[in-house]
């Protein structure tokens, strides 16, 4: 999976969380969660729910596909909400 870092114009980076890196390595961090993923027991599917983003709650028959569709989504408009640009 490709992890795209955003440099807001205070000099922060941001970026999905992910456990491929050692995100430290960068410094403190402050994480805020976006959403979450949880087990619909009673319509069994995977459903993902955004705690401070505008959009809809999604359900994926398997937990991969939630996860793939909230690192996507995340990457392709952070840098919308926090005002910051992508690093090459």
């Amino acid at each position: 999976m490709r992890i795209t870092f955003f440099l807001n114009p205070h000099g922060e980076l941001a970026c999905p969380y992910t456990d491929q890196i050692d995100l430290r390595a960068f410094g403190t961090l402050s994480l805020t969660r976006a959403s979450t993923i949880e087990w619909d027991a009673t319509t069994q599917e995977w459903v993902v729910t955004w705690i401070q983003a505008p959009w809809p709650t999604a359900r994926f028959a398997t937990r991969e596909e939630a996860t793939i569709y909230e690192q996507r989504l995340l990457s392709d408009h952070l840098p919308k909400y926090l005002g910051s640009h992508p690093l090459a």
